[in-house]
């Protein structure tokens, strides 16, 4: 036989659980459970954010082109330039540079412009590089669309008195920047410097 202190302190210990209890209980489950739902599908779309973030960083920062030289054509006058152009080859590092995809932007003292190189290769008989603000050759490779390795030349070559969109002649002396921007918005610079003197049996001068 229990005795009775022992019965009542058995009695004062007991838990009871309630339909209550449970409903709130398992709410608390549910929630917890929603809660941490939520976090997991957080975490893996920030974790793809950041490495779609990285990739582009990367891509901004490695795939860019050189300037290898650049050579400014001289008016028949001899004292201002009407076109210079580029030989420009793929960065170290980089990846295949899409040119139908890249521009350029030429930046001087008088004017701004950009052109797309989707459409400057040109070919057939429609094609007149003259008449082209910006026309395009391979001087080594055979794909002006696209390059794909580091022993490729490509010249862009940018008149300033031809095309829908022409700027102005550069003087001697003057200054100009042009920025090449590719398929990933990598910018690669080149400042454009014409001598400070030119003479009429000059036909083209470094820049």
């Amino acid at each position: 036989m229990i005795p009775t202190q022992l019965k009542s302190k058995l009695t004062m210990d007991r838990g009871q659980v309630g339909i209550g209890t449970l409903i709130i209980f398992i709410a608390m489950v549910l929630v917890a459970a929603v809660a941490a739902g939520v976090l997991i599908n957080t975490s893996g779309m920030l974790e793809s954010q950041a490495s779609t973030t990285a990739d582009d960083t990367q891509d901004q920062v490695t795939n860019n082109v050189e300037f290898v030289s650049a050579t400014g054509e001289v008016d028949s006058g001899g004292d201002v330039i009407n076109a210079v152009s580029f030989t420009v080859m793929k960065g170290a590092g980089a990846d295949s540079i899409s040119i139908d995809d890249a521009t350029l932007e030429f930046a001087s003292n008088d004017d701004v412009e950009t052109y797309n190189l989707e459409d400057a290769a040109g070919d057939g008989d429609t094609f007149d590089p003259a008449n082209q603000s910006v026309n395009m050759s391979m001087l080594k490779g055979s794909d002006t669309s696209v390059l794909q390795n580091q022993d490729e030349r490509l010249e862009i070559t940018v008149r300033f008195d031809a095309g829908a969109n022409p700027v102005a002649q550069m003087d001697q002396g003057d200054r100009a920047t042009v920025t090449f921007v590719d398929q990933s918005g990598a910018e690669s610079l080149y400042g454009v410097n014409v001598p400070d003197t030119l003479t009429d049996d000059l036909t083209y001068v470094q820049v």
